[in-house]
């Protein structure tokens, strides 16, 4: 949320004067609704439950340990950038094969940092 307030009213160019429109406008860097699908990425977190020993005694509730994803009450579908594509695009999905040289490449070597005669782990050999 608050990246739509620090990147400015108006498209800028890189260096630094305002994009116009064939008007002679300002082209605004955002749309409400823009805003609104940049908000619907929120949907779904609540609180974690309170814990016995710090929340237990008290009125507040658990402001400490990070939000959970409820995924039922999470919007599952798209939210597009600003940009007309849309967020995570061009990151790997999950099913995609890991990159050449990956830690999680079968055959991948561990090495031990503590003693012991043998100090390498291998994974799915």
């Amino acid at each position: 949320v608050m990246q739509l307030f620090t990147i400015g009213l108006e498209v800028l160019l890189p260096n630094g004067t305002i994009v116009l429109d064939s008007a002679g406008k300002a082209v605004p860097t955002y749309t409400n609704e823009q805003i609104l699908n940049f908000a619907r990425v929120f949907t779904g977190f609540v609180e974690q439950p309170p814990r016995a020993n710090y929340e237990f005694r008290s009125t507040w509730s658990n402001l400490i340990d990070p939000l959970q994803m409820e995924v039922r009450k999470h919007d599952i579908y798209p939210k597009p950038d600003l940009h007309g594509n849309f967020i995570g695009d061009g990151y790997p999905l999950c099913s995609d094969p890991p990159p050449p040289q990956s830690f999680l490449q079968q055959g991948a070597k561990y090495y031990r940092r503590t003693g012991g005669d043998d100090k390498t782990l291998v994974l799915g050999s």
